[in-house]
């Protein structure tokens, strides 16, 4: 039974060109029914080539993309709860625009707390790097003193400092700990990178020109892929291409309802 939303659509077309876009479609949907690329390729010899390719290739990229991410998310779900809280002593004022070092959890994310007003904002922390240079700054500090009541204050300065120095290496060693078993860093860099290669893929399909619907239901496939990466990353992608993603699997179907590619 036709599709009546495709036939609603049609109506202002004229007759040959609703008649071949209905055409188009069923084959194309009987091919995309058999779940194979080759399939399509059978019913429609006259596509190009290199999209038939791109098509056939796609399904790899989106299953690895698939097994990264779900190897990231079962990583994320076991290890983010054991993340270590910062000690109170680490933590500096309440973050602001342009904050160096703020409380970050196992994916790099800034870490929320209360404040008195029942805000939730992140908080700036002491790193081994910032008590290290403390402390020499410190040390300094004694050594030029020139009355006993200027050197005492930077001896207990730089006692504070060596203090929280071992507060905060016991801390980041904890948290490394974490992201060496938990092996994050790796899976994430993984996910990245083959988010990258799908996004480009997508491009490349969409960049090639589709000459039967078979082609233009691979475009449509590649596009549905895309979609189920995170919007930052897609809107990212689809600002540095040539072309526009979705007007470009418009104008592939407009094409073949005008009779196909010329």
């Amino acid at each position: 039974m036709p599709n009546t939303a495709v036939l609603a659509a049609a109506e202002g077309m004229p007759q040959i060109n609703r008649r071949r876009l209905l055409l188009g479609l069923a084959a194309a949907s009987t091919a995309a029914a058999t779940g194979t690329v080759a399939l399509a390729a059978e019913a429609a010899p006259a596509e190009n080539p290199e999209l038939i390719r791109l098509g056939e290739e796609l399904p790899g990229i989106v299953e690895e993309y698939q097994t990264a991410t779900t190897v990231r998310r079962a990583i994320i779900k076991k290890w983010l709860p054991k993340w270590p809280v910062a000690p109170d002593e680490l933590l500096g004022s309440w973050s602001g625009f342009g904050s160096r070092n703020i409380e970050r959890d196992l994916l790099g994310r800034g870490i929320d707390r209360e404040n008195s007003y029942g805000e939730k904002r992140c908080r700036e922390i002491y790193t081994t790097k910032d008590l290290q240079r403390s402390l020499e700054w410190a040390d300094q500090g004694v050594r030029r003193a020139r009355t006993d009541r200027t050197r005492a204050n930077a001896i207990e300065k730089r006692n504070k400092d060596a203090a929280l120095l071992v507060v905060a290496k016991r801390y980041e060693a904890t948290c490394q700990a974490i992201r060496d078993a938990s092996g994050y860093e790796a899976a994430n860099a993984r996910r990245e990178a083959v988010t990258k290669r799908l996004l480009t893929h997508v491009e490349k399909v969409l960049l090639e020109q589709a000459v039967t619907m078979a082609g233009v239901i691979i475009q449509a496939q590649a596009l549905v892929a895309a979609g189920g990466i995170k919007p930052l990353y897609r809107w990212s992608a689809e600002a540095t291409s040539e072309v526009n993603w979705s007007e470009r699997l418009a104008a592939s179907i407009l094409r073949q309802a005008e009779g196909g590619a010329s």
